[in-house]
């Protein structure tokens, strides 16, 4: 099936992603093992409260 003439011109250019980027946080990641999800959990305490889950 064609595309419609609208889907045809998203621009597809504008989502840049920064490989590099990423892999220095995976790297940083692998590095610190239980210290980096110990991270995450501090960095978003709101997403474990029961006012969030009922969403």
């Amino acid at each position: 099936p064609e595309l419609s003439p609208q889907m045809a011109e998203i621009p597809r250019s504008t989502f840049q992603f920064d490989f590099d980027l990423e892999r220095k946080i995976l790297a940083e990641a692998e590095k610190d093992g239980q210290n980096w999800s110990s991270m995450v959990v501090e960095n978003e305490p709101t997403s474990r409260t029961p006012e969030t889950s009922s969403l």
